[in-house]
């Protein structure tokens, strides 16, 4: 399933700025990218873009960091945490389900539905705890999730409600670190020098840490744009975690699209 939780300690998150873009030898040759905007097509597996091949370009590394420290927020488990399980579903096999709760109270549901036309979705929002429940705020689908043990939430019906079946709606605390590529969709753009995208959805903004593939993206951007830094629709894939000021942050691992749409489509 493609999903993607990682714990880190947040006082080393390095944001990307703009001024990774600046070659130390601007004065004598000045910068040169050979970025390719890349894209895939369905059915297809993303490709992560090509590295700058300018031997001036910056060369990040991505640090090593350790585990980000416990947060509950109130909640039986630390933060962030993740959740596995296949619910019952009307007209399909099943829904192939994983929920990731941040510590900023944002929450990404992946749901795969299961057969013969098996397809994925994925929303992103806002969550809070109350009562024991976890509550996904979300103004076209109310849905939330009762805890009944310290590794389990139990899903409720539309009025908050347990449901009565004989079936699993159970949910299933990960134990362990999930590592594959979330695929995100949004608006790759800049607040004040620091990159971030702006997820189609939610209007959810994640910070970018500088990531190889995020200053490939950052110079896929100059390229396109030139001098007029408008933002542009892109199309990655990455993990998701929290800065040192509790901020969304996102690692990308690839780049599937970049367009000077604008806006989301």
């Amino acid at each position: 399933m493609n999903t993607a939780i990682r714990n880190r300690a947040t006082a080393n998150r390095r944001p990307l700025h703009l001024a990774l873009l600046l070659c130390p030898a601007l004065l004598l040759a000045g910068c040169q990218s050979t970025a390719q905007v890349g894209s895939t097509t369905s059915g297809q597996n993303p490709q992560a873009m090509p590295p700058v091949a300018s031997a001036q370009s910056a060369q990040p590394v991505k640090p090593v960091v350790a585990p980000a420290p416990a947060v509950t927020l109130g909640t039986p488990w630390n933060m962030p945490a993740s959740f596995n399980g296949t619910l019952p579903c009307a007209d399909c096999e099943g829904i192939a389900t994983h929920l990731i709760l941040l510590a900023s109270h944002t929450y990404v549901l992946q749901e795969t539905y299961l057969g013969i036309e098996s397809h994925t979705t994925t929303q992103v929002g806002s969550w809070r705890y109350e009562d024991y429940r976890v509550l996904l705020d979300n103004p076209q689908r109310k849905l939330g999730y009762a805890v009944t043990s310290n590794h389990t939430l139990h899903q409720l019906d539309q009025d908050g409600q347990p449901i009565d079946s004989k079936q699993n709606y159970s949910l299933t605390l990960n134990q362990g670190d999930e590592d594959n590529a979330l695929p995100l969709k949004g608006i790759f753009s800049y607040q004040g020098d620091i990159a971030v995208l702006k997820e189609c959805s939610s209007g959810k903004v994640f910070q970018l840490t500088a990531t190889p593939e995020a200053l490939n993206l950052q110079n896929m951007y100059k390229k396109l744009q030139g001098k007029d830094k408008e933002a542009l629709l892109a199309e990655v894939s990455g993990l998701l975690g929290s800065g040192d000021k509790g901020q969304d942050v996102l690692d990308i691992e690839h780049v599937q699209k970049l367009t000077t749409a604008g806006k989301c489509q």
